[in-house]
């Protein structure tokens, strides 16, 4: 049975001879390498090479369209506009004419589909236009989506509040093209490349009692990480977390409310 649920996801669309120059040199991945049709995850960075966004970009024949989460899309705007000045780009903010739909096999009538893994095995991102949306049955409640990828251990950078961090300390190098040329934040990116061993890695958290995003993990009076979106499990409370990368195996670790129990990605 295919189930499905929608995606709460801002929308912006770049046209102009520049846009795929342009967007190659903001974020982290290799906008120019796409395929037309294909999607690609990447970050948008600042020059300490932190992250400032998530997205994705697909790119089509006459434009690109790049998804951030629901309410972000005016901000990531007024970011990329900051550095357009002789480029040919226009930029417009369409989020009330797509939605997002992901679903675990192909929906019909799609605009567009990639494959993505939210937490269920490899599954389909599929594009609509709001007034061609499907009727569909199945769909899967959101609480068990946002579970399932934290059980997954895949990171999301505004779910759990990881801004701010570099892409290799909570489990995004994947959205990171050490090919690419230059970018915002590339120099950081070439050096931890190079050298390797950031200070902190992508971890799975159980938790005895409720916790709250973005909450500080101790060990006695050492601050060692913190802790992403915490949800509800059958067996207590689960998170994925960013920690020391130095930490023992049978460290004991503390939120404000109790124990945290650690299991590597």
């Amino acid at each position: 049975m295919n189930q499905y649920f929608p995606l709460e996801q801002g929308v912006l669309r770049l046209t102009g001879s520049d846009r795929i120059a342009f967007l190659h040199g903001q974020c982290s991945n290799d906008v120019r390498g796409l395929v037309s049709g294909f999607c690609c995850q990447a970050l948008v960075l600042n020059a300490k090479g932190q992250i400032e966004f998530e997205i994705r970009i697909l790119r089509r024949a006459d434009d690109l369209l790049i998804f951030c989460p629901s309410g972000l899309e005016q901000a990531l705007f007024e970011r990329l506009k900051r550095y357009i000045i002789f480029d040919d780009v226009q930029m417009q903010i369409v989020s009330q004419q797509y939605q997002l739909i992901h679903s675990t096999s192909q929906l019909e009538g799609a605009m567009a589909s990639w494959a993505v893994n939210r937490g269920f095995g490899m599954g389909l991102d599929s594009l609509f236009e709001v007034a061609a949306i499907p009727n569909l049955e199945s769909a899967l409640r959101l609480e068990n989506a946002k579970l399932a990828r934290v059980k997954a251990g895949i990171p999301d950078v505004h779910q759990d509040d990881f801004l701010g961090l570099l892409p290799q300390e909570c489990g995004l190098e994947l959205a990171v093209s050490y090919k690419k040329g230059c970018y915002i934040g590339q120099e950081i990116m070439a050096r931890l490349e190079a050298r390797g061993n950031p200070r902190y890695e992508l971890r799975q958290v159980r938790l005895q009692q409720a916790a709250t995003r973005g909450e500080k993990i101790r060990l006695e009076a050492r601050e060692v990480g913190q802790l992403g979106d915490v949800l509800p499990t059958e067996q207590g409370f689960m998170a994925l977390a960013v920690l020391r990368r130095d930490l023992e195996v049978e460290a004991v670790l503390t939120t404000a409310n109790g124990h945290v129990g650690v299991a590597r990605v």
